[in-house]
């Protein structure tokens, strides 16, 4: 996925002079010489491999003791390219995405799951930065989160980053009254991540 980049153009203005002498006054004509160049603050190419994870199917009965399931991992790639960026801000990827409402699961915040679409409900996609089945928030990635790739007034590098896409609803408590065999059906979500200076 391509990320913008912002650009400015320089524009440089040239007089040329052309004609010859006729009876001591000289000729002129002038034309605009305009030359533009991109000026590209760093900015980096995101792919995912595989770009659309085959997550093998889950047990309800399963899903009922929390934790995370069919943990599945995907690779990062990021391509930067460009000149150091904004002054005094690091270069981040931003995520977004639909959630589980609070409502239907107070671990929601954590559970991605494409708002509006049928199926299951409660449920939702983990991204973690740890190939772990135990429920621990502080390993997982929600959107609203900001992955720094640099430092501020460095030019972000190419480099790749692991995560696990697992499926849960929580821990144990909150599974038991989400999770049944009345609550089943497709499960789906979708994660942006944006390229920005923050």
């Amino acid at each position: 996925m391509k990320m913008a980049s912002g650009y400015r153009c320089l524009m440089m203005t040239a007089l040329v002079m052309v004609g010859g002498w006729s009876g001591g006054t000289r000729a002129t004509d002038s034309t605009d010489y305009v030359v533009s160049v991109e000026i590209s603050a760093s900015t980096c190419d995101v792919h995912w491999s595989p770009s659309s994870p085959s997550i093998s199917s889950v047990d309800p009965e399963e899903l009922a003791k929390g934790g995370l399931h069919s943990m599945t991992q995907v690779d990062l790639q990021l391509t930067c390219t460009g000149v150091r960026g904004e002054q005094g801000k690091k270069p981040v990827l931003t995520v977004s995405g639909d959630t589980v409402p609070v409502t239907d699961n107070a671990q929601g915040a954590w559970l991605f799951h494409k708002a509006g679409g049928t199926g299951v409900s409660g449920m939702g996609f983990v991204l973690s930065n740890k190939n772990a089945v135990n429920w621990d928030t502080k390993d997982f990635v929600k959107a609203g989160d900001a992955i720094v790739l640099g430092n501020a007034n460095e030019t972000p590098t190419t480099q790749m980053k692991t995560y696990y896409v697992g499926v849960g609803c929580g821990t144990n408590p909150t599974c038991t009254s989400v999770a049944g065999e009345n609550n089943t059906g497709e499960l789906a979500a979708t994660v942006t991540f944006t390229f920005e200076y923050q």
